[in-house]
């Protein structure tokens, strides 16, 4: 799944792979390459203000997003050490856990499939908030056999 890419120096295209989702947290690895000058990014990542959940569908296409929780966390203000250069051509990598659900709080509501819409906000101020979406289901249940035996 690719961002679109905006126009201008300095911008990140996004794209998203090993991806799964355990009915609470989206599980996925955040790629993101830079172009035209290259980008800086803030390397924690961190939900809400790095990485903001915009919205959280049903796979079924539904009409109106899934409700789910948006979770605030308030950082320190990134140091030297968590500022990461990316130069034109570069890619960067980062496993990213994201809450979506708290379990017993959503009346059991919680679909096996979700389409989560992300923004990633970026250090550089030549950039935009670059647009992802991740789609995560549920393992498929597993069920144990007992060869015909009663």
């Amino acid at each position: 799944m690719r961002s679109a890419s905006p126009s201008g120096p300095g911008w990140a295209a996004a794209d998203v792979d090993q991806i799964a989702f355990d009915g609470e947290r989206l599980h996925f690895r955040l790629l993101l390459a830079a172009h035209d000058g290259g980008i800086t990014l803030d390397r924690r990542f961190i939900p809400s203000t790095n990485v903001d959940l915009k919205d959280v569908w049903a796979c079924d296409g539904g009409p109106m997003p899934f409700p789910h929780y948006i979770f605030d966390f308030v950082p320190d203000p990134p140091g030297p050490s968590d500022l990461l250069q990316i130069r034109a051509g570069e890619w960067f990598g980062v496993r990213h856990d994201f809450p979506i659900f708290i379990a017993g709080e959503d009346g059991g509501n919680v679909p096996s499939c979700v389409d989560a819409a992300f923004l990633l906000h970026l250090e550089s101020a030549a950039n935009t908030p670059v647009p992802f979406r991740v789609m995560g289901s549920l393992p498929a249940p597993r069920y144990e056999t007992d060869a015909g035996r009663p």
